[in-house]
Parts: C-alpha cells; sequence; structure tokens
C-alpha cells in the first residue's frame, strides 16, 4: 500500500510538473514570437495580388481563431485550454501578416495603401 501511495504522488508531482512547463511556455511566447514560427522568405516570391488575397485571408483567420480563443476564455479553464489548441496557430497567422506586410511594402505593393478600400464604388 505504502508503494501505491508513492507511485500516485508521483503520477501527481510529474503532471503539477508538466502543467506548470507548459504555462511557463506559454508565457514565453510573446508578440515577439511571430517571426520565429514563420519561414523567412516565404512570401517573397508572390506578386501584389496574391499578396493582397494572402493578407485578406490570413486576416479572416487570425480574427476567427480570436474569436474562438474568445470564446473559450468564457469557460473556468478555457483561455489555457483555448492557449493550447489555437494560440501556435494565431502566432503563425500573425507572423505570417507581419511577413506579407513587409514583402508588400518592399515590393510598394498597393495593398498597403491606407486609402485603398474592399468596398466597390458602384
Amino acid at each position: 500500500m505504502m508503494a501505491t501511495g508513492l507511485h500516485q504522488f508521483g503520477f501527481r508531482f510529474v503532471g503539477a510538473c508538466l502543467l506548470a512547463a507548459s504555462l511557463a511556455g506559454c508565457g514565453m511566447l510573446g508578440e515577439g514570437a511571430t517571426n520565429a514560427v514563420v519561414a523567412p522568405g516565404k512570401f517573397s516570391h508572390y506578386t501584389c495580388d496574391q499578396l493582397a488575397r494572402t493578407a485578406r485571408d490570413l486576416t479572416a483567420r487570425e480574427r476567427e481563431l480570436s474569436e474562438l480563443m474568445a470564446r473559450a476564455a468564457q469557460e473556468p479553464a478555457g483561455k489555457f485550454i483555448g492557449l493550447l489548441s489555437y494560440g501556435t496557430e494565431l502566432m503563425q497567422a500573425r507572423g505570417q501578416l507581419q511577413q506579407v506586410a513587409q514583402v508588400s511594402a518592399e515590393k510598394n505593393c498597393a495593398a498597403q495603401s491606407k486609402w485603398l478600400s474592399e468596398r466597390a464604388l458602384w
């Protein structure tokens, strides 16, 4: 019986350590980590039209992931679960958006113009 108690304590201790390590890892992944999850030069061969479409798609995906994380955060453990479920993908989408914006600026694409609108005039 004594071995069983020690065995259970060991599992609990290991579980607590894993939880603490994963939470500590989440804290280290801030806004600066978005570029670390994106392959450099991924969008450098895109045309301006492709960059604009990619930016639009990534913006929609970022919005969707943010909404999913916000919805998950309404539950007691939801913020942690949402971060584990969607955090990496959200970081990747944000990093890709930054890279698309950078490549668009380097290519002088109109997609970065503050005067550009997605609305039709007629």
